[in-house]
């Protein structure tokens, strides 16, 4: 969620329609103090208000800003900026989930990141009639000819001779289209849409729920613990997955999102293995439609290679990725702690009006 977010702008750069450009007269306003005081007061008012649509200018033009004397804004800036610093530099040194998981894979199966990268680069390469033949929808775009694609699917295919489809222990499956009138704020069961997994995880924040009566007769699109739901459409967010950790959660899964039940394979290395980059890759390149209206299919993603790592080795890689991405929580935390304190500052300004 980005409404609200406020930055301030050191260098020539392009705005497009949906950022508004704020001129700040420098001598009322410390335009350090007045960027924390959107990013923790205002805009934490513009997601729980204005969540699901735009913030117009008109809206804009009508916020009230602090009448805080300057000097006083100034000597709370500087405290500020102290801590700034400390955010850089925990900032900095935090890895991201998907480059924790690269890494392990990568160094498990001896994928050659730097080389995958190169050859995503290339915005050109030669080919031939008989490679457009390679599929059964006769596709010839460069997105699913291209060479990094090819090399992935190549890469994996000397790796393993096992697909997706051999761990599953029922076919993946769609969800449910839902209608106004199904849903319920006192039903027991959530409607699981793909916003609810953008995060890479579950949210149950603002999932809406549906009548007893709908998922009652739709059990068969219910999820359970070690569910994999992965986002099958919309630019941004198709391929995104989610693990199911709740034992007992009760939930229907959308239509626009397929359901993955996994046989004797641990569940959670299969996710993280769908948060690499290699399957990301693979998504890109197998999904079908233009501009944001991207679709893939089970069908599809059931082919997708898959490595047969056995189950002590499936342990491993988990617990592996599990302790460093935990590690960075800590990091996260602090972070956390460090942009409490700048709260705490703005609200100790804020008593001076």
């Amino acid at each position: 969620m980005t409404i609200g977010l406020a930055f301030i702008v050191d260098r020539p750069i392009y705005l497009n329609q949906n950022v508004f450009h704020f001129n700040i007269e420098e001598t009322k306003y410390n335009i350090t103090f007045l960027k924390w005081y959107f990013n923790l007061k205002i805009r934490k008012a513009f997601q729980s208000i204005f969540a699901s649509k735009y913030y117009s200018k008109d809206e804009y033009s009508r916020l009230i800003l602090p009448n805080i004397d300057i000097a006083l804004q100034n000597e709370f800036a500087t405290k500020i900026k102290e801590l700034e610093l400390e955010l850089n530099l925990l900032d900095n040194s935090r890895t991201l989930d998907v480059d924790i998981i690269n890494n392990v894979i990568a160094e498990e199966l001896d994928f050659n990141l730097e080389t995958f990268e190169k050859l995503k680069a290339e915005n050109k390469f030669s080919s031939n009639l008989k490679e457009f033949g390679n599929n059964i929808d006769c596709r010839f775009s460069f997105k699913f000819h291209n060479r990094a694609g090819q090399f992935v699917w190549d890469f994996l295919s000397s790796k393993t001779n096992k697909r997706i489809k051999d761990f599953i222990s029922e076919p993946i499956v769609l969800g449910k289209s839902v209608s106004p009138k199904d849903y319920d704020d006192d039903g027991d069961y959530f409607y699981i849409a793909m916003s609810n997994i953008k995060t890479w995880a579950f949210d149950a924040e603002g999932c809406k729920t549906v009548s007893n009566a709908y998922s009652k007769s739709n059990m068969n699109k219910s999820v359970k613990k070690d569910d994999i739901i992965l986002a099958r459409s919309g630019e941004g967010t198709i391929g995104k997955v989610a693990l199911i950790e709740d034992e007992e959660i009760n939930a229907i899964h959308a239509d626009f999102t397929q359901r993955i039940r996994l046989a004797n394979y641990n569940p959670r290395l299969a996710y993280y293995y769908m948060r690499s980059d290699l399957f990301q890759y693979l998504v890109y390149t197998h999904k079908k439609g233009l501009g944001n209206n991207t679709n893939i299919f089970p069908s599809q993603v059931q082919e997708f290679p898959i490595p047969d790592w056995d189950e002590t080795k499936q342990t491993e890689l988990v617990d592996k990725i599990k302790m460093q991405i935990d590690a960075q929580k800590e990091i996260d935390k602090q972070i956390a702690e460090k942009q409490a304190e700048i709260s705490a500052i703005i609200e100790k300004a804020l008593e001076t009006e």
